[in-house]
């Protein structure tokens, strides 16, 4: 549970909490069923496009060890590890494979097929190419999402960035990247025991299962109470629930957000939502998910992008930029997203950070500029 959490705020401390905080704290009980795990042979290489690295690789041969990482250009921990796994890469050159896939390119919003997306996916490597961040081999998942569906989502995994490592054509250990270097070190003694790695990720995810189940039961008798239209008790219940898990009051503070917004009052619920900018996760997360909603009203808007202006990580910061302009753009006031849209390209030019976005991401930055301009001037 603590690593969930822990990775949980990372994200949120990355800015990426806006679209991938929710996952957890809502959407648990809906992980895909395991079906694919250690010991499994390998599913296929099914991919769309081999964007980078020589020589191809159309299948996974019985005598190699292979590394395939999971990530997408959204994502911020995916973007972090990149660098590590080019050196790991070079370091095992001969020895092992790396094999990057970008998956879930649409997870937010936007046309469904993968494939869309390959000007962008592919405009984003030969950026990080080229400051040597991402030197390993590339490949772009299909329409189909057979690289998400048969190898993530078979193996019970809605969150990226994740690990396989294949090693005489079966999975020998499925993971965060974080953790590769000692697994490899092991596989390449002859020292690592898929059995014994097995059996303990069995019991780290059963240990799991029983902290969800306490956190599902929680939240299934204040949403049934509100469902029944008995407002105080689900809003008592919910104050029950942050009061008793505080290190996981995350998982809760949108629902009560939401329920004083929907049955109580606008008022009362822009209030908690200040009032929840005094701890750091917990105010991000709800303005994470009123940046996501559409056909909130004005003010709620207002208070997102406000909120955002307030965080200490927003200056220079263009992800939050960009999404303190969608939110003034949704509120109505085309005049403030054109000049946050502005700081933004901004932003993103200036940025030398290992976040720093792409020549793509900038030219797409621009085009939302331009965009937000043309609808002020009709105004």
């Amino acid at each position: 549970m603590n690593k969930r959490i822990k990775k949980t705020g990372i994200i949120a401390a990355a800015i990426l909490c806006l679209f991938a905080i929710k996952l957890f704290a809502q959407e648990s009980e809906k992980n895909s069923p395991r079906k694919l795990t250690i010991g499994d042979p390998a599913p296929k290489l099914s991919y769309s496009k081999w964007i980078q690295g020589d020589p191809r690789i159309s299948e996974l041969a019985a005598d190699k060890i292979y590394v395939i990482e999971f990530w997408a250009t959204w994502c911020g921990p995916c973007i972090a590890a990149m660098p590590h796994l080019s050196e790991l890469s070079k370091k095992y050159k001969g020895k092992i494979d790396f094999i990057g896939c970008d998956v879930w390119e649409s997870e937010h919003g936007g046309n469904k097929n993968q494939e869309f997306y390959y000007d962008k996916v592919s405009g984003f490597v030969k950026d990080k190419s080229k400051s040597g961040k991402l030197t390993y081999n590339v490949i772009t998942d299909n329409n189909a999402e057979d690289m998400g569906n048969n190898w993530l989502k078979a193996a019970g995994i809605d969150g990226i960035p994740s690990s396989f490592v294949i090693d005489k054509g079966k999975i020998a250990w499925i993971g965060h990247p974080y953790y590769l270097d000692s697994v490899l070190v092991d596989i390449e003694q002859g020292k690592y025991d898929p059995a014994k790695e097995l059996e303990k990720q069995n019991k780290q995810a059963q240990e799991l299962a029983k902290y969800e189940a306490v956190f599902k039961a929680v939240i299934d008798e204040y949403k049934a109470a509100e469902t029944a239209k008995n407002y105080d008790k689900a809003l008592v219940l919910m104050d029950n629930a942050i009061a008793k898990f505080p290190e996981n009051s995350f998982m809760f503070v949108t629902d009560k957000f939401m329920l004083l917004l929907e049955h109580y009052s606008e008022d009362k619920a822009i209030a908690y939502g200040w009032e929840l900018q005094k701890t750091k996760l917990d105010g991000q997360v709800v303005v994470a998910n009123v940046v996501m909603k559409d056909g909130l009203s004005k003010r709620v808007y207002e208070f997102a992008a406000e909120a955002m202006i307030k965080w200490e990580d927003t200056e220079g910061n263009s992800k939050v930029l960009g999404f303190i302009a969608s939110t003034y753009l949704k509120s109505g006031n085309i005049r403030e997203a054109v000049e946050y849209q502005k700081k933004t390209v901004a932003a993103a030019k200036a940025d030398k950070s290992e976040y720093a976005p792409t020549a793509s991401e900038i030219v797409e930055y621009e085009k939302i500029l331009q965009e937000y301009s043309k609808k002020l001037s009709k105004k």
